[in-house]
């Protein structure tokens, strides 16, 4: 058994009386609702998701590739974002993000509170 057919058989078992259980989805199954980390492209990754009293809610983590060209000399012409030349001159918060079905995106995410060690 293929791979792919494997997933899709254990998912169908995990919803056997769902009416579209069988029906694989596909590109017009799915909706943009972000783009170019939520219009921060320091929101470089989407790392967790949930849905919680009909909102999504999506945490990013922030400026993963200004950490890797801090840490990892990468010897790039050209970098993907702009990063500053002291990598804690940025906020590396986590963002939370809230997106409504009948609101859409929130403008401002979710973030903790700022931390002085």
């Amino acid at each position: 058994m293929k791979r792919y057919e494997r997933h899709r058989e254990e998912a169908l078992a995990a919803f056997p009386g769902h009416p579209q259980a069988a029906v694989p989805l596909r590109s017009p199954n799915f909706t943009r609702i972000a783009a170019q980390g939520f219009g921060d492209p320091h929101n470089a990754y989407a790392h967790t998701m949930a849905w919680f009293d009909n909102h999504l809610y999506v945490g990013t983590t922030r400026s993963n590739l200004c950490l890797i060209k801090a840490r990892v000399p990468i010897p790039l012409s050209f970098w993907p974002v702009n990063c500053p030349q002291q990598i804690f001159d940025i906020d590396l918060r986590a963002h939370i993000w809230r997106y409504s079905p009948e609101r859409g995106m929130d403008q401002r995410p979710c973030l903790p509170p700022d931390y002085e060690p």
